[in-house]
């Protein structure tokens, strides 16, 4: 299921909470149908199965696009020093 939403990290990062809101409440909505759970699972529960924190993502995809075009705008092939778990 992250692949679905993993190309909206890019367009989350200044926006605005309602926008976040509708995101989530799609991820877990998404989410439940997967694993069928019942409509009556709550929301807590339904984020712990899913192990993934958008709002971390979101973070974390930001701060390697800085570094790359630092880098870029510098001209410096240095290796990127990215931290696996973003890339899980």
């Amino acid at each position: 299921m992250r692949p679905l939403f993993e190309m909206l990290t890019g367009l989350l990062y200044n926006e605005s909470e309602s926008n976040w809101n509708r995101v989530l409440t799609l991820m877990r909505k998404t989410f439940k149908e997967f694993p069928l759970f019942k409509k009556s699972v709550d929301d807590e529960t339904i984020e712990k199965s899913m192990d993934f924190n958008m709002r971390q993502r979101v973070i974390d995809n930001q701060a390697l696009a800085r570094m790359k075009w630092e880098a870029r705008k510098s001209h410096t092939k240095d290796k990127f020093w990215v931290q696996e778990e973003w890339f899980e």
